[in-house]
């Protein structure tokens, strides 16, 4: 016996569908609105309103405007006087600048002198003074304590560096 529910055969079921037409939706025809006629005086008053709402707005946008070319003016006179502020000062110190210049060469070594003694500072003495010789090149000398490379001594600085990774030392 062979088994025939698991073929790949295909039916095809269209032929006993019934065809049903889809209802047709029938648009009523547009009909004029049935009312009043624009009376002509209705139509110069609703045109007044629309010229005066534009006039509002434009005198608004016209206001606004002269008040931002306010604002703008206003504010540049503002910086222009601390430009001028700030000029000024500058051009008060170069002179206190220009004048100290000229005033510190004109004192002579007694004021410093006294000035100096005043403070409580005196002259270097020659026993502050010490000089180093840059001659002689530089030297590595082997002290007693220098490493020497044994096996004990490396697994010593093995065990240093743990201690200080761990932070234990």
């Amino acid at each position: 016996m062979q088994n025939s529910w698991n073929t790949s055969e295909a039916y095809d079921l269209s032929m006993y569908e019934m065809e049903v037409p889809a209802p047709v939706r029938k648009r009523p025809a547009p009909q004029p609105i049935k009312g009043k006629k624009a009376d002509p005086r209705q139509r110069r008053i609703s045109a007044q309103k629309a010229l005066s709402r534009r006039l509002v707005a434009c005198a608004a946008l016209t206001v606004l405007f002269l008040g931002m070319l306010l604002y703008h003016n206003v504010t540049v006179v503002e910086l222009g006087d601390q430009i001028q502020s700030s000029t000024e000062k500058l051009s008060a110190l170069e002179a206190e600048y220009s004048y100290l210049c000229g005033k510190l060469p004109g004192q002579n070594a007694s004021e410093v002198e006294n000035y100096a003694a005043e403070n409580g500072l005196c002259r270097v003495q020659p026993y502050q003074v010490s000089y180093i010789s840059l001659k002689s090149g530089d030297q590595a000398v082997r002290t007693e304590h220098a490493p020497t490379g044994s096996l004990l001594e490396s697994m010593m600085n093995r065990m240093d560096t743990v201690l200080e990774y761990l932070r234990i030392k």
